[in-house]
């Protein structure tokens, strides 16, 4: 009679949850502003909308404090591009990030979404 060990069992690993992706207007560069450091012009691939209420909290940028900050607001609006005001300075190769749906824009933005500031 043969005896066998018992098979040894793998635990299987827990698959990370992603969030799903989005699709729409990509993000073709975040440059500093002339206002300064504060202030960031992110530029897309096509007309946008703001509704001059919702802040696009989705859009983050690394900044002086340390961990990515959202917008604090929205100083201005062009065809195809928004100024939005940090409460910290971003500097010029600083990561940034779309993490969700942009609010307040149409049409959509695509996330996730990601790059480095431009002087």
């Amino acid at each position: 009679m043969l005896i066998f060990p018992p098979p040894k069992f793998r635990p299987h690993r827990a698959r990370r949850e992603r969030a799903p992706s989005q699709a729409g207007l990509t993000i073709t560069q975040v440059k500093i502003s002339a206002g300064g450091p504060f202030d960031l012009v992110v530029t897309f691939s096509g007309p946008i909308t703001w509704n001059g209420i919702d802040l696009p909290m989705a859009f983050q940028s690394f900044t002086t404090d340390g961990f990515f900050d959202s917008p604090v607001g929205v100083i201005a609006v062009g065809t195809n591009w928004i100024q939005v005001e940090f409460n910290g300075d971003t500097l010029v190769g600083s990561p940034w990030q779309v993490i969700g749906a942009m609010e307040g824009i149409t049409p959509a933005v695509a996330w996730p979404q990601a790059g480095v500031v431009v002087a």
